[in-house]
């Protein structure tokens, strides 16, 4: 540890992900001084003013890079040469993943009846990729970490794991039998109103595929009707027009053909149909790629279209969107999120739209493994959120449920061994000792904190797992510099 300099210390608050960031600036100082002799006491006084002022002529400033470490994390920053500290401790902490999510995540997955969920009208929102995603939780997960209030009864552990089982799966199939009735045999889906629509066929058949693959059915005649239909509406242009009207609440601009097409593509590359189908999907990306090229696209409707992109595989394409997107980040504390300037679903509000916004957003970050650093604050925003979607009707509920799903799903839970090194030198532990490797159990509770100090100048923090690893690294170095600097 920093043995050899007095130290001042700041604190920043803990993200969601549990990336909590322990700060320390460092400056040198001679042996230690006795108290001062009688008539000294001036000296001190004059001293400590001199210590205000300076405080007064300096600025804090921070640098700091968080990602999934993966199979390499490198964080390269310069201290500027008017550091007032000659050198600065950087903190590097390696946050164990499933604590992370553990934080935020569970004590809202399940509090509603989800059978009214899976049982409204489905063209409404995709509600069968939520059960399909619940799925997927492990016994092992469910009897750690999951509390569930199923239809009003509160079960928890292990033995509630197969009746969890067990009831999904009747949900399952229950919806199921509901969507063939919108369907009805035809080459699509119906919606409220009884009339067959390109938006209610995608949902319908982004559904199909969904529900193909976790419960025993065969789907597949009634997906290749929906998937011909979809082929029969598509426009030259490679779009699908948005004709399922909203009246009052029809978004302005391109985003209700942007959201039919998204939803198109995205469930024609979801239900994997045959090569005949490539063409018209490659058209559909080809025209999501061109229509949100404009800068006033709401987020919402471009992370649609990233989500259908990379369900198609095209990731170089839905990255440069979350590029964009990742520009346009709101910031409220810890919180991050995307305002929506409209609603999004017939009924719901500005309010539920910006929450779909968000997790459509941190899904595809998740999927794309990009922006890890965005990652924390938008987990922290759906946390804050969670009382307004868990749950309501809205495609809010089902889009937070499954972007902290996918979130949850790229989680490592095997110990990783990790080599931290600053500038090529092992960085200190605990009590001060130099690590030259370090073992992380992702079942920790707690992130670990190690420490580098470092002069002025360029440097680079490097950590290197012996296998690949979803554990998140946080570098962060915080100093003081002259206040004229800033000015």
């Amino acid at each position: 540890m920093c043995n050899h300099y007095p130290r001042r210390r700041w604190s920043v608050a803990a993200g969601m992900l549990g990336v909590a960031l322990a700060l320390t600036s460092c400056s040198k100082q001679g042996a230690e001084q006795a108290s001062p002799a009688p008539g000294a006491a001036r000296a001190v006084a004059v001293e400590a003013t001199a210590e205000r002022e300076r405080a007064e002529e300096t600025r804090a400033q921070t640098i700091a890079k968080t990602a999934i470490i993966g199979d390499r994390f490198e964080a390269r920053f310069e201290l500027p040469d008017d550091v007032v500290d000659e050198y600065v401790s950087v903190t590097i902490e390696l946050a164990p993943s499933p604590s992370q999510m553990r934080v935020a995540f569970y004590p809202h997955l399940v509090k509603a009846p989800m059978r009214g969920m899976m049982l409204t009208t489905y063209s409404n929102i995709p509600n069968a990729l939520l059960f399909e995603r619940l799925q997927t939780i492990s016994p092992q997960a469910w009897a750690k970490d999951v509390t569930v209030a199923y239809f009003g009864a509160h079960t928890r552990g292990a033995d509630d794991y197969a009746a969890h089982l067990k009831s999904t799966k009747e949900m399952l199939a229950e919806g199921y039998q509901k969507l063939l009735g919108y369907q009805n045999g035809s080459r699509g889906f119906t919606n409220e109103d009884g009339e067959i629509t390109s938006l209610s066929t995608a949902l319908g058949l982004l559904q199909l595929a969904a529900l193909d693959e976790v419960i025993d059915i065969d789907a597949v005649p009634a997906m290749r009707l929906a998937a011909d239909g979809l082929l029969e509406r598509q426009q030259p242009l490679g779009h699908w027009e948005y004709d399922d009207g909203w009246s009052a609440n029809d978004p302005p601009g391109d985003v209700p053909t942007i959201r039919s097409t998204a939803f198109a593509v995205w469930a024609l590359s979801r239900a994997g149909l045959g090569e005949e189908y490539d063409e018209a999907i490659d058209r559909g990306c080809a025209a999501l790629e061109k229509m949100v090229e404009g800068p006033k696209v709401a987020p919402y409707a471009r992370a649609l279209a990233a989500n259908a992109l990379l369900a198609r595989g095209r990731r170089a394409a839905a990255v440069t969107i979350l590029d964009t997107l990742a520009q346009d980040v709101q910031t409220q504390g810890d919180q991050r999120y995307w305002k929506q300037p409209h609603p999004t679903w017939s009924g719901n509000s500005t309010k539920y739209a910006s929450v779909a916004a968000t997790a459509l957003v941190v899904r595809a970050f998740a999927r794309a493994e990009v922006h890890a650093d965005l990652i924390p604050g938008t987990v922290a925003y759906l946390d804050e959120q969670s009382s307004s979607w868990a749950f309501v009707r809205t495609d809010a509920s089902i889009w937070a449920i499954d972007a902290l799903l996918t979130l949850y799903d790229g989680l490592s839970w095997a110990p990783v061994t990790l080599t931290v090194q600053a500038d090529g030198e092992p960085v200190t532990g605990a009590a001060g000792r130099r690590l030259e490797k370090l073992r992380i159990d992702p079942k920790a509770e707690e992130a670990v904190t190690l420490e580098a100090i470092v002069p002025r100048g360029t440097h680079t923090i490097t950590v290197v797992p012996d296998e690949p690893t979803s554990v998140i690294a946080t570098v962060t170095a915080r100093f003081e510099v002259a206040e004229a600097r800033i000015r």
